[in-house]
């Protein structure tokens, strides 16, 4: 881009001697660097400032009319800066309403980035055969992008000066491919009373604080570390205790973190002026684990040992090789202990989710605690843990087994909830013996089912037909979360979040599922993260009725419901 001014003063060369003509040159290319040159015109016979040599070319105007060499009209171009946009390639500059926008192509994915504050404003994916877009500013406030997907010609409206677009994308990790996600509320406000931490594919655990005050970006990185060799898929904040010792201070907080090669570790963040995060814990690797990854985990109970004063986390993992272990997880001694395991691995495939909840007591006064495991095979898997909860209460580390014991057969299995994986599991308890489960597959499906227990057995049943919403979405759900009561929000990567409502059913016919039966979509939004990996609810500020998620994938983002 250069000014018209320039360009035409520079046609005849009537230019005054003493005060040379001059523009910027904006270039980009294939390796994805912009380049900003400054392009200057004078008389030989003038003095001209100009920088380094090793970024200054000078030479005489091709259309110079004068022949003298004192009078001749020289050409000087310097190199002022060069900024990396994208590990990809610069397709196109668009200069619109005194703001300068880069469309960038990197795998598979077309970006719009508003250059001068680095944000990236858009971004969809599609096959390397549909590389077909337009871009159109519209005047005002709007722009225009039409693309190819699928056969299909798909337009988005993208609003260039929406505040939300720019403070609800977080600064500097816009083009990160983040694989999990949760969050916590601090009482220290210079952090904004909220900290989220992510990690993904570059194996970086990553924290932020969320200040709504804030003007431009409300969330800001503030500290950030890497340990794990590969991917982290699963982050999960531990609640703190009710009780306090010396390992329990009000301004530590612990987090787990979990991924490829079935790594499983904690670290301490210590929330003081400054937030800094260490490595506490790692958990055993088993050897036949070496090429799995942990899929999901769950908190399952945390308390403290009465004996020893121990603070004692009770965690549940399932990984890729359809292994699902019950860890406890010692504070005060930074360890990790397998306790309990799948022996027969009732999943035969690959699991995908996990979720972990209570429903009443047993007979022996013990609440009682489940996990509820999604695979590839479409199953729904429920597991009773209550004896292990129990038992482990009772022990201090020094009792512990030596080797984990077998977590006993499923309390009920559910087949054919979906036609292929997975990939998300939430639960809801109704009542004290009635639970709701929500799940998300590959097969763009979401699902519900209510299951209940009996009063004097532990053993889950289902009490109502199966719900299965067959086209939810367009693409496969990665995440489906409860956001109220019968309220359940899902995010797939047709890059859609959807709220749902659900009616009770009163049929009593158990064998039967039905299409679409009692799901009603309550409202739905888009969201700029391409190829989203997982959602989380965040807490809700005092007196607030909007719901707030954050959605990861490439990219972070927020959105009130």
């Amino acid at each position: 881009t250069w000014s018209p001014s320039f360009a035409a003063c520079t046609a005849d060369l009537e230019l005054d001697e003493c005060v040379p003509s001059r523009c910027a040159i904006l270039t980009s290319a294939r390796d994805g660097v912009m380049h900003e040159f400054l392009l200057s015109v004078r008389r030989s016979s003038a003095s001209m400032e100009v920088g380094s040599e090793e970024h200054v070319r000078v030479a005489p105007m091709a259309n110079s009319a004068v022949k003298s060499a004192d009078s001749a009209y020289l050409a000087c171009i310097e190199r002022k800066t060069s900024e990396r946009l994208t590990s990809g390639s610069i397709c196109r500059l668009l200069r619109m309403q005194n703001r300068l926008y880069a469309v960038t192509y990197c795998r598979n994915r077309i970006v719009i980035i508003d250059v001068l504050s680095a944000v990236e404003l858009f971004s969809f994916s599609f096959a390397e055969t549909d590389r077909r877009w337009r871009i159109q500013y519209s005047g005002g406030r709007m722009m225009f992008v039409s693309f190819m997907n699928k056969l299909e010609v798909l337009q988005r409206h993208v609003s260039l000066y929406d505040e939300t677009a720019y403070y609800r994308l977080a600064d500097g990790i816009s083009s990160l491919d983040i694989r999990g996600a949760d969050c916590i509320c601090v009482a220290d406000t210079a952090f904004g009373g909220m900290l989220v931490a992510i990690g993904g594919e570059d194996s970086v655990l990553r924290v932020l604080a969320y200040d709504e005050k804030r003007s431009e970006s409300k969330l800001r990185p503030v500290v950030q570390a890497k340990r794990h060799t590969s991917m982290i898929r699963c982050i999960r904040f531990v609640p703190q205790f009710n009780t306090r010792s010396h390992t329990q201070d009000s301004r530590f907080r612990y987090l787990l973190t979990a991924g490829a090669s079935c790594e499983l570790r904690c670290w301490r963040m210590d929330i003081d002026d400054e937030i800094t995060v260490l490595e506490w814990a790692v958990a055993p690797v088993f050897a036949s684990d070496t090429e799995s990854r942990i899929m999901d985990l769950a908190i399952v109970d945390q308390f403290t040992v009465l004996q020893t004063g121990h603070e004692v986390v009770l965690l549940a993992t399932v990984a890729s090789d359809a292994s699902i272990r019950l860890w406890q997880l010692n504070l005060t001694l930074h360890t990790f202990t397998c306790i309990a395991h799948d022996a027969h691995h009732v999943h035969e495939h690959c699991i995908l989710s996990l979720a972990t909840f209570t429903m009443g007591y047993d007979a022996n006064g013990d609440m009682q605690n489940f996990l509820v495991t999604g695979a590839t095979d479409g199953r729904l898997v429920f597991w009773d843990i209550t004896r292990h909860v129990a038992d482990y209460r009772k022990l201090s580390a020094e009792l512990l087994p030596e080797t984990p014991v077998d977590t006993g057969p499923p309390a009920a299995i559910i087949d054919n909830v979906h036609q292929s994986g997975v990939n998300s599991v939430d639960v809801q308890v109704i009542e004290d013996s009635k639970i709701m489960v929500a799940s998300g597959g590959d097969d763009n499906s979401l699902a519900i089912c209510e299951l209940g227990r009996g009063i004097t057995t532990s053993e889950l049943t289902i009490r109502d037909p199966i719900r299965r919403l067959s086209n939810a979405h367009a693409s496969s759900i990665q995440q489906v979360v409860f956001t109220g009561f019968n309220t359940v929000c899902s995010v797939a990567t047709d890059q859609r979040i959807t709220r749902w409502t659900i009616t009770r059913n009163d049929s009593n016919d158990c064998a039967s599922t039905s299409d679409s039966n009692g799901i009603e979509m309550k409202d739905m939004a888009f969201t700029q993260v391409a190829d989203p990996s997982a959602m989380i609810i965040l807490p809700k500020p005092p007196h607030s009725e909007n719901t707030s998620v954050l959605v990861v994938g490439i990219g972070v983002e927020m959105f009130d419901l």
